[in-house]
C-alpha cells in the first residue's frame, strides 16, 4: 500500500478508532522501550512525536485537544511544551533522530502514532505527509 493509501485510510478512520490505534501505538513504544529507557524518556519520546506532528503544520485544534485529553494527557501541558517547541526549529531534526535510532518495531509505532495524530482533524496536510515521509526514511 502506497503511503498517501495508507494515510488517507487513516483519515477515513472515526474518531474513536483513531484514538485507540494511538493509544495502541504509544503502549507499543512504551512496551518495546520498557527496560531499555526510563519512563521519563519514554514519555520524552512520546510527547515528541505529539509535539512535532502538531507543530509541524502551526495548529493546535480543539479537535487535537480533545484527542490529547481522550489518550489521557493533560491539555495545557502540551500546550505549553507546543509553545516551546514551536520555537525550536531543530526539535523537528532531533526527533526524526530519535526515531531512527529506534528498532523496527518501535519505529513502526511511533509512525503510526504520528499519522494518527495528523489524521485527527480529518485530513493529513502536505508539511505533516513530508515529516511522515521523513520519519519513515533512515
Amino acid at each position: 500500500m502506497a503511503l498517501n493509501e495508507m494515510l488517507q485510510k487513516m483519515v477515513n478512520e472515526d474518531y474513536d478508532s483513531i484514538v485507540n490505534i494511538a493509544k495502541s501505538a504509544m503502549a507499543n513504544v512504551s512496551d518495546n522501550l520498557k527496560g531499555t529507557l526510563d519512563d521519563d524518556q519514554i514519555a520524552t519520546l512520546l510527547y515528541g512525536a505529539l509535539g512535532a506532528t502538531m507543530v509541524v503544520d502551526a495548529s493546535f485544534s480543539s479537535l487535537e485537544q480533545k484527542f490529547i485529553s481522550d489518550l489521557g494527557l493533560d491539555v495545557d501541558s502540551m500546550y505549553g511544551f507546543l509553545q516551546s517547541i514551536s520555537k525550536d526549529p531543530s526539535m523537528l531534526e532531533s526527533f526524526d533522530g530519535m526515531v531512527d535510532s529506534c528498532d523496527q518495531d518501535t519505529k513502526s509505532a511511533l509512525v503510526i502514532l504520528v499519522v494518527a495524530i495528523a489524521a485527527i482533524d480529518e485530513r493529513i496536510s502536505v508539511e505533516e505527509t513530508a515529516f511522515i515521509r521523513k520519519l519513515i526514511e533512515e
